[in-house]
């Protein structure tokens, strides 16, 4: 350090600039020789300059969606230096260049697999300065997969259906038909739909699901709705007997208007059940009694019965 503002002659000392001599730029450095016999002492000045080092900023750090192929750089470098380079941790491209402060940064399968990029840009050109880097990180966000998963069709007879899908984690979504219902909660991903009676008249209605827009382009799913039509049991004539007599009940004039009778049940009223589209049954003691028949069609919908009764004399 200089002692009195002077360094000593033989000292050899290598200047260092705010952190060892606390000097501001311009500042004057002297340095005095020792007298020479009877010659007097002489001085020689130096005043040392000091350059501000290159100013440099990548940029804010940047979220995009892997849809992107391409991310857009916009860097800034300023001071000792105006110019720079472009590098990264990633595999992808710099376009035009990765000396343009302003470029594209190309995206690569490998960087979408990672989920992260971190980009630098390095100041060049920097004359006596030392070069500076400053970088930002692009994170990559997965795609969303989105999917209807309620069922695609449904009994007509049905006052509501439970809407439901799923959706990549962090994604809202968004409940749409082209029905004239209404749909309790259409931003909830697990809602209800209460169908208006114009639903029904086309035989089907559009459900849509998509995601909120976002950082991510919004991505759709969609499924036709089929209403099946009940089945229409007809249990038969009203029917007299004795006890002990054997009567035949028969369900024929049962119709499902869109597919098949799958199972025909009977309750007899007095303890005792049957099954199929013809049965036999004996009552045992005389009185009045509601046979009740139900039939079930093969879609295995849980509203898709019905019933229908006949009364019979004992």
């Amino acid at each position: 350090m200089p002692q009195n503002g002077v360094y000593p002659e033989d000292s050899g000392a290598t200047f260092c600039p705010w952190a060892e001599a606390g000097l501001a730029p311009g500042t004057v450095l002297s340095r005095v020789s020792g007298a020479f016999f009877s010659c007097p002492e002489d001085e020689d000045t130096l005043v040392i300059y000091f350059t501000d080092p290159p100013n440099v900023f990548a940029g804010p750090d940047i979220v995009t969606c892997a849809s992107d192929t391409s991310v857009s750089l916009s860097g800034v470098v300023s001071g000792a230096s105006t110019t720079g380079i472009w590098t990264g941790t990633g595999s992808g491209a710099f376009d035009p260049s990765e000396t343009d402060l302003v470029t594209d940064y190309l995206l690569s399968s490998a960087d979408t697999t990672a989920g992260s990029v971190v980009i630098y840009l390095t100041s060049t050109a920097n004359g006596d300065c030392l070069a500076v880097t400053d970088s930002l990180t692009i994170t990559i966000l997965d795609q969303p997969q989105l999917n209807i998963t309620t069922s695609d069709s449904i009994c007509a007879n049905a006052p509501f259906i439970d809407l439901t899908g799923t959706v990549t984690s962090g994604f809202s979504t968004d409940w749409d038909t082209d029905g004239f219902g209404v749909i309790a909660d259409p931003s909830s991903l697990t809602t209800t739909y209460t169908f208006s009676p114009l639903d029904t008249i086309g035989g089907s209605m559009w459900i849509y699901l998509s995601t909120v827009g976002g950082i991510c382009p919004v991505e759709n799913d969609s499924m036709q709705l089929f209403f099946i039509a009940p089945p229409i049991a007809d249990a038969g004539p009203d029917l007299v007997g004795a006890p002990g007599e054997e009567l035949i009940f028969q369900a024929s004039r049962s119709v499902d208007p869109d597919g098949d009778v799958a199972k025909y049940e009977w309750d007899f009223n007095d303890g005792t059940t049957g099954e199929g589209g013809v049965t036999a049954h004996t009552f045992k003691q005389p009185g009045r009694y509601f046979v009740r028949l139900k039939v079930t069609d093969n879609t295995g919908h849980a509203r898709a019965i019905d019933y229908d009764e006949t009364e019979v004399f004992i």
